[in-house]
């Protein structure tokens, strides 16, 4: 978590804490944060709220209510604290509709995503409701600072963040939460310096999900974007379902991706119009004009890639965040149908056993790596990344839903998995491996392969199940022939 202590020979109306490890320095806040003038409701400095945040300052007031730094007097580490307007804390449905949104947000701990702690109902020091929300606090700026300050990147450095923005959208929606306002001014970059003296750019997606819980009933007098239409939202990053009031789904964050990384790259959007609202309604009755327009010597392959997210259908648009970095990734460019091999379940229980999974696994995948022109095997590193994301643990069979991410995760279009039993120590030990591989896009067995041996015939078990696996699926990766 990035935080910051109080600095050293400096005044400060908290609580002294106990000496500690010093943190690797951050960033500084941005100019744009320096000056800023709290109006009269603003808290104090020096303040403690909930007999615990004691406030260091106040940073900024967007829509949901004021944003400052505080220090947690408990753990003795800073966080940002996120006050809710009295006229939310006041209904009692949006503020169950927001507790729920922020259960869920819990869940999501990724390097990318900015990380939720708690909420809390309380009152103020001068013993008004209070309720607020504390978060991660970041360094740094905002994306959209970032290019207002120095203008469109290039591709290589619009990579490196395009894959760290594909990785924390990636953990959300493998969460089933989807964004839906996904901008430039909602990805902070931070940079945290290392022991070299090097500053390693760590891009940390914001504001997600929880406030459009406090945005579904419409408030007479609001002039806003969400009463008006009904939505939350910034129009100049909305997906044409969220116009529409259509189903909104991870592929309104691809959309929104897609406009990011155009503006990343050209200084441009998609749309122009002379308002918001008629730069939003363009996309319902007219194709993107390809990135290549603004920038002539831009690659095919990201006007294609970017294009494909701003499709008006979300279908035709990619399957995931990780498809579209894969898409924009030179050194991936094969056709070939791609294999996972999962580890395998120990049905016997005894942990003595569990590396028998590791050993099948292994054999296994060697098999499948042969030389085949319409198969290939889906890097173990890739299976095991997409495996902790989705908490997957050793199954000998997948339901379809975790099927699709584990596709959508690691690009496998087959899964290969299964059990063992192992009834005893020693080579001698009877042996019965179970072996089934899974299609990811219907969920249905390709193929079930098993035989009964010995521990110490496990190698050539495991080399006869790879060759069977692998015979079943060249022959399920060839089109058909022609009658």
């Amino acid at each position: 978590m990035a935080v910051e202590r109080d600095r050293p020979g400096g005044r400060s109306p908290l609580p002294a804490a106990a000496p500690e490890q010093p943190l690797e320095p951050t960033t500084p806040l941005p100019q744009s944060t320096a000056g800023l003038r709290p109006d009269p409701s603003t808290l104090e400095v020096g303040a403690v709220v909930a007999g615990r945040f004691a406030i260091v300052r106040y940073i900024a007031r967007g829509g949901m209510g004021a944003v400052y730094e505080a220090e947690d007097t408990t753990l003795r580490t800073r966080v940002a604290m996120k006050t809710i307007l009295p006229e939310f804390a006041a209904d009692p449905n949006a503020m169950e509709r927001f507790r729920r949104e922020v259960l869920l947000a819990r869940r999501i701990t990724h390097f990318n995503v900015c990380r939720i702690f708690e909420l809390y109902d309380t009152f103020d020091p001068s013993g008004d409701r209070l309720s607020f929300l504390t978060m991660e606090l970041l360094h740094g700026e905002t994306l959209a600072e970032r290019l207002t300050r120095t203008g469109p990147m290039a591709t290589a450095e619009l990579s490196v963040l395009l894959r760290q923005l594909a990785d924390g959208l990636e953990a959300m929606h493998l969460q089933d939460v989807v964004h839906r306002d996904f901008k430039p001014a909602n990805v902070f970059l931070v940079h945290r310096h290392d022991a070299a003296g090097h500053a390693p750019l760590r891009a940390v997606i914001t504001d997600f999900g929880i406030a459009r819980a406090l945005h579904r009933v419409e408030k007479d007098g609001d002039t806003s974007m969400t009463a008006r239409v009904g939505f939350i939202g910034t129009p100049a990053y909305m997906a044409p379902e969220q116009l529409t009031g259509g189903t909104v789904s991870a592929a309104t964050d691809i959309y929104a991706l897609g406009i990011v990384l155009y503006e990343a790259l050209t200084g441009h959007t998609p749309f122009g119009g002379q308002t918001p609202m008629e730069a939003a309604l363009k996309r319902l009755q007219q194709a993107a004009s390809p990135p290549s327009l603004y920038l002539p010597t831009l690659e095919p392959r990201w006007d294609a890639a970017i294009l494909r997210c701003l499709e008006k259908e979300p279908p035709a648009r990619f399957r995931s965040v990780r498809d579209l970095v894969r898409a924009l990734d030179a050194s991936v460019q094969d056709n070939r149908s791609p294999a996972a091999v999962l580890g395998f379940r120990n049905l016997s229980g005894r942990p003595d056993a569990g590396w028998i999974s590791t050993a099948l696994a292994e054999l296994v995948s060697r098999e499948l790596s042969a030389s085949s022109d319409v198969l290939r095997l889906v890097p173990a590193e890739e299976v095991f990344r997409a495996q902790r994301a989705l908490n997957l643990a050793a199954q000998d069979s997948l339901p379809r839903e975790s099927l699709e991410k584990l596709r959508d995760s690691a690009g496998a279009r087959w899964v290969v998995l299964g059990s063992y039993l192992c009834v005893g120590p020693g080579s001698a030990s009877p042996l019965r491996v179970a072996i089934r591989v899974q299609d990811t896009d219907s969920g249905r067995v390709v193929t079930n392969w098993s035989e009964r041996g010995t521990v110490g015939e496990l190698a050539s078990m495991a080399a006869r199940a790879g060759a069977e696996v692998r015979k079943t699926l060249v022959a399920a990766g060839r089109p058909p022939q022609p009658a």
